[in-house]
């Protein structure tokens, strides 16, 4: 909490990326081709945009509180008890996510490289190397996201070997799905792009005060183009009854692809996929362990993090770990999502409205 003010922009737009960027990006392809068909590109771009408004409440919410966390004015606005309760609803929202990103990663890790890897060791070895980040404080965090951004740029390069194998008649004619398809694909997609909630709590510490929201619209727009990129590249390399039968069909394409130097490019891919996931963990367990901190009015919050990180692999370990158990738990935090990222955000805007709070 000290900490406030350090981040510069490059460090701030990175980790806006990289949290952004999580394990949704592997199936998305499939789930909003299910609901949009060839038109899902389009629903990524409506899905950025639909974000943005959701972005604004929360920096609309954020800038009456310029130097002060979602745990610090949540007790101004709605009292002491009410504002506790808040901030333990949003540590407990960040830990699950910490929890199901864990999760699916695991399962897809064990489908397609470490097949005889016990569970609860995959769960140590990422958690381990969540808590080990988040522990300390933020600007160690940045420098962390600053040097991992070059990553979310070799994706995009990775993706590049599919461009001479699409075919675009598969997204023609534009706008076949209809209006209504395409944007019930919006929330599939909104779902996987979570984590611009974490502003709430991340907005103190960014230092560029007049360009936060140039910041964060950057980030989001970048986020979206790469989304769209990867989704539009995917339904045009498979054929609208193939990527229905596939459940991860950004690793199948880059699976058929074979050069001299390297075989397996798919391999490559989520070795760098990997430090997304791992971004996408340390932020959220740090931001989580920030409001329990509050909560019990530590002064360090990297005890915190410790237990936080025992507590996600022991419910990892009892956990379901079927599909139907892990869709059940998608679907629960996909529910929970929009009481975090925009109803609770305008309530609390409404309330700093009506009883005129913000930061002196």
């Amino acid at each position: 909490m000290n900490n406030k003010g350090i981040l510069t922009w490059w460090a701030s737009f990175a980790i806006l990326v990289q949290v952004q960027i999580g394990i949704g990006i592997l199936s998305l392809p499939r789930d909003v081709h299910n609901i949009a068909e060839g038109d899902g590109w389009i629903s990524v771009l409506l899905a950025g945009l639909t974000i943005q408004l959701f972005v604004t409440v929360i920096w609309l919410l954020a800038t009456r509180f310029n130097s002060e966390t979602l745990y610090e004015f949540a007790p101004k606005l709605v009292g002491k008890y009410l504002g506790s309760l808040i901030n333990l609803a949003y540590s407990v929202y960040f830990l699950s996510t910490v929890f199901l990103t864990t999760l699916l990663f695991t399962d897809i890790l064990k489908r397609w490289v470490l097949f005889k890897t016990p569970h609860l060791v995959i769960y140590v070895l990422v958690i381990g190397v969540a808590y080990y980040l988040a522990k300390d404080n933020i600007k160690v965090i940045a420098r962390f996201y600053t040097f991992t951004s070059g990553f979310v740029i070799l994706l995009i390069f990775i993706l590049v070997p599919a461009l001479v194998s699409f075919d675009i008649r598969f997204v023609l004619p534009v706008g076949q799905a209809g209006m209504n398809n395409i944007v019930k694909g919006i929330e599939e997609v909104t779902n996987s792009m979570l984590g611009f909630e974490l502003l709430l709590v991340l907005f103190p510490f960014i230092d560029e005060r007049y360009r936060r929201y140039s910041i964060v619209l950057a980030a989001n727009g970048f986020v979206t183009i790469l989304y769209t990129l990867i989704v539009f590249i995917t339904i045009t390399v498979f054929s609208p009854a193939e990527i229905k039968l596939i459940p991860e069909p950004v690793l199948y394409m880059l699976k058929s692809f074979q050069f001299d130097l390297v075989e397996r490019i798919d391999l490559l891919f989520m070795s760098v996929w990997f430090v997304s996931i791992v971004t996408t963990l340390v932020m959220y367990l740090y931001v989580a362990s920030l409001g329990i901190t509050t909560i019990l009015k530590r002064k360090s919050h990297a005890p915190v993090v410790a237990w936080c990180a025992l507590l996600i692999i022991t419910v990892l370990f009892i956990a379901e770990k079927d599909i139907y158990g892990i869709d059940n738990y998608v679907r629960a935090l996909s529910n929970s999502s929009y009481l975090f990222i925009f109803v609770l955000p305008l309530i609390l805007l409404f309330l700093s409205f009506i009883r005129k709070e913000r930061s002196k």
